[in-house]
């Protein structure tokens, strides 16, 4: 099944506490429509697409919100 989704990457920082300072981490994220058909990583479920020369796994699905109605699903992307 074809489904449309918008990749992108996003820095952040996590506070690392055994080195006692914070490390800058890149997370590959898309987001797709509303209503698109994809799921989290699961023991039953194991999501994957290929774009390019890479393949992506899908790590998490989070649905974001606008005043109570889904606006699209943001997805976690593992490289694999």
């Amino acid at each position: 099944v074809s489904q449309d989704i918008r990749i992108y990457s996003k820095r952040t920082r996590t506070l690392v506490i055994d080195e006692g300072g914070y490390h800058s981490v890149r997370i590959t994220k898309a987001i797709a429509k509303y209503d698109a058909d994809v799921n989290k990583k699961s023991a039953t479920n194991e999501d994957k697409f290929t774009y390019g020369s890479k393949t992506y796994q899908i790590f998490d699905v989070i649905d974001r919100y606008v005043k109570s109605s889904i606006c699209f699903k943001e997805l976690e992307l593992e490289e694999i």
